[in-house]
């Protein structure tokens, strides 16, 4: 067996052994019975508000591509969110995503190298914004978060935004031994990122809302500072690359830290259940999208229709 199927095989292990110690510590009868008596309204509210998401993200990303003075069709990026939700559950990392809307950028409008630019420094961008949110959020959510690793990881996030922000703004301060490995920002203007990052930041506090929004369809009563604070963190925790998908390593940090904020250990395990389920919606939405394309891109095209359509690079093609 491969080194690389070694490594997935303990990421799915770790996986499945977070989420079994995770049943283990929770009455599931109580999870059962909030889940039956949740709110269908407030559901259908944070999946709106989860797929609104999507779209304010591709709006970022068409600000940060729009940097490089490239247009590429909203439509298409709004797509490419989708389908990178889908490849997030099955790559190595929550990040996985990027990997997915890099391959699938329209080739004709932006070389290899000018793709990965714009996503990383997309990611970049929201990177900023995340850490910004939680530092805002955590003198408002400090008493209400006694666990002191948490506030200490939470107030390190600051440091992680000025430094994501200098990246995408000012990249010249990095070393040129990493400049050779990393893409970096070739903008026009630095403040021509400026709509990307209220982007970044409109779209972070829709997922608190949505998030939050199941806390309350569950009866959930934990202050909104505290999911600004939190959220963002077990965000990060999530793209570490040692579980697929972020799964486990999601759902084990949300029942810790907001079980130590006070909510019921039974609640918040519901919560990151129903979160995992709008999880597994979006990434259903992106799979048919995908698979729309794949049917495009193998049927027969009229020499009229000029119009280029994102393509999928076939399996084995040099990444």
């Amino acid at each position: 067996m491969t080194r690389r199927r070694w490594l997935l095989m303990i990421r799915i292990i770790l996986s499945v052994v977070v989420l079994t110690f995770l049943v283990m510590r929770v009455d599931l009868a109580q999870v059962r019975s909030q889940l039956v008596s949740a709110s269908p309204l407030l559901m259908v509210g944070a999946l709106a508000l989860f797929m609104g998401r999507n779209v304010l993200q591709a709006w970022r990303w068409h600000h940060v591509i729009r940097a490089w003075q490239v247009q590429v069709p909203f439509s298409d990026l709004v797509s490419l969110i989708f389908v990178g939700a889908s490849f997030t559950l099955i790559l190595p990392t929550a990040a996985g995503g990027d990997l997915a809307r890099w391959a699938m950028l329209p080739r004709d409008r932006l070389d290899r190298t000018m793709a990965a630019q714009t996503v990383f420094t997309d990611r970049l961008v929201g990177f900023a914004a995340l850490g910004l949110l939680a530092a805002a959020a955590l003198p408002w959510a400090w008493p209400m978060v006694p666990d002191l690793w948490a506030r200490g990881a939470v107030a390190a996030m600051l440091p992680l935004a000025l430094i994501s922000l200098t990246a995408a703004l000012r990249p010249g301060w990095i070393p040129s031994a990493w400049r050779c490995r990393v893409p970096l920002v070739r903008a026009t203007a630095p403040w021509s990122l400026a709509p990307a990052g209220m982007a970044a930041l409109a779209a972070h506090l829709i997922s608190v809302a949505a998030i939050m929004m199941l806390g309350r369809a569950l009866g959930d009563t934990t202050s909104p500072m505290v999911y600004g604070a939190l959220l963002p963190l077990i965000w990060l925790l999530s793209m570490v690359p040692v579980s697929v998908g972020g799964l486990g390593v999601r759902e084990g940090c949300f029942v810790a830290l907001f079980s130590a904020a006070g909510m019921l250990p039974s609640t918040a395990m519901a919560v990151a259940g129903l979160w995992l389920l709008m999880t597994l919606i979006q990434a259903m939405v992106g799979a048919v999208v995908l698979l729309i394309w794949r049917r495009q891109s193998s049927a027969p095209t009229s020499e009229d229709d000029q119009r280029p359509t994102p393509a999928v690079i076939p399996a084995g093609t040099s990444q």
